[in-house]
């Protein structure tokens, strides 16, 4: 009951109200951990728009690149997303969220053993942003990326966000 009660009296960051603005983001990065190996590093570019559609729920759309990810063979990776982003509420100008988001995602080249070359993939993570003025903000972003048939990874990627209204 306590947690109900500080939940609900603890200030809701402005893009996560109902009908909400919507927000743009451009973020760059690496992609590491996971199936890739110690000390491995690849560089990932990563755009996203979200829209507030109720307390604290966001939905996500995303598109993002991995260029040549190091694994039994380079493969370029790039996938399409949707998903819900949760972050009910803010300390300040910070706003830390959770993100769930499925994906599709195409291979090139074809990955090893004959699979596919579009695959399902899920992310799961977080991040936070930190509004610098009433429109743009500093965002920082972690997920775990999981393809069927290729490599495992954690994607962390940082860059501006923008609200629209």
């Amino acid at each position: 009951m306590a947690v109900g009660l500080v939940c609900a009296l603890w200030p809701m960051p402005v893009w996560a109200q109902p009908g909400g603005p919507w927000e743009v983001s451009a973020l760059g990065g690496i992609a590491h951990g996971g199936d890739l190996g110690a000390g491995v590093t690849d560089p990932v570019v990563m755009g996203t728009v979200a829209l507030a559609v109720g307390a604290g729920l966001g939905l996500e759309a995303g598109l993002s690149w991995v260029d040549r990810l190091d694994w039994l063979q380079p493969l370029d990776v790039v996938a399409a997303s949707g998903g819900v982003r949760y972050g009910p509420v803010s300390a300040g100008p910070l706003t830390p969220y959770a993100v769930g988001v499925l994906s599709l995602v195409r291979l090139r080249p074809e990955p090893p053993a004959g699979a596919a070359s579009v695959q399902p993939a899920f992310e799961l993570g977080g991040g936070v942003e930190l509004w610098l003025r009433r429109r743009l903000a500093l965002r920082l972003d972690s997920r775990f990326v999981h393809i069927d048939d290729a490599p495992n990874f954690w994607r962390t990627v940082g860059g501006l966000t923008i609200r629209l209204r």
